[in-house]
C-alpha cells in the first residue's frame, strides 16, 4: 500500500474514527485502526471497540492499493506533530513508513487478517419527522417510569420502537409502564 493525502483530511478521519477506539483493551488490535487504500482514490479508515464501529471514507491519491492495521496513538500523534500539508504513508510488510518534507517514521503494525469484521447494514432508510417539542416531551414522559438498577439493567433505560412510521417509547420500572406512541407531526399517549 502506497498514499499520499493531506495532513488536513487524515486528521479528521482520524478524530472520527477515535471515538470507537477501545484504550484500555488487553487486545491491542482493538487500540489499533484499519487503514483501507482502494484503487479508485478512495481511502477508508475503521476503528472499533466490538460494540461500536466507525468508518470515516476521505480521499487521496492511492498509487499502490491494500489494507494495513496501524497502532492509533503512536500513529496519531505522529500525524498531528508533522508540519507538511502533504504526508506519504508506505507499507513495508509490518511496517507503515510516514514520510513528510524531512520526516520519516516507521510504525510495526498489526495483521489486518486480525481486524474485527465488521458487519454490514442494509441501507434500509425510514424517516420519521417529529418535532422537537414532541420528542423531547415524549422523551421526558417515559423517562419517569424508568429506574437506574444494576441488578436489572433491562428498566435503566427507554426501548425505541419504529415501525409503520410510528416511533414508540416505552419506559418501566416494573411497576409502572408509560408508552408513548409518536406520528409524523402527531402525538399519542396510552
Amino acid at each position: 500500500m502506497k498514499v499520499i493525502l493531506l495532513k488536513n483530511n487524515l486528521l479528521e478521519a482520524l478524530n472520527s474514527v477515535d471515538k470507537a477506539i477501545e484504550t484500555g483493551s488487553n487486545l491491542p488490535i482493538l487500540k489499533s485502526v484499519q487503514f483501507v487504500a482502494e484503487k479508485n482514490n478512495k481511502i477508508i479508515l475503521t476503528s472499533t471497540n466490538l460494540e461500536l464501529a466507525i468508518k470515516h471514507t476521505t480521499s487521496g491519491k492511492v498509487i499502490k492499493d491494500g489494507t494495513i492495521v496501524i497502532p492509533f496513538e503512536v500513529f496519531n500523534n505522529i500525524v498531528r506533530n508533522l508540519n507538511s500539508e502533504k504526508v506519504s504513508l508506505e507499507q513495508r510488510d509490518h511496517t507503515l513508513v510516514i514520510s513528510a518534507d524531512n520526516y520519516e517514521a516507521s510504525i510495526y503494525c498489526e495483521d489486518s487478517k486480525e481486524f474485527p469484521i465488521i458487519p454490514t447494514i442494509q441501507n434500509t432508510r425510514k424517516f420519521l419527522k417529529l418535532k422537537k417539542v414532541d420528542f423531547k416531551k415524549s422523551l421526558t414522559q417515559a423517562v419517569v417510569a424508568t429506574q437506574y438498577s444494576e441488578i436489572r439493567p433491562e428498566i435503566n433505560g427507554i426501548y425505541f420502537r419504529y415501525e409503520n412510521l410510528h416511533l414508540t417509547l416505552v419506559g418501566t420500572d416494573s411497576f409502572r409502564l408509560v408508552e408513548k406512541v409518536l406520528e409524523q407531526n402527531k402525538v399519542q399517549s396510552t
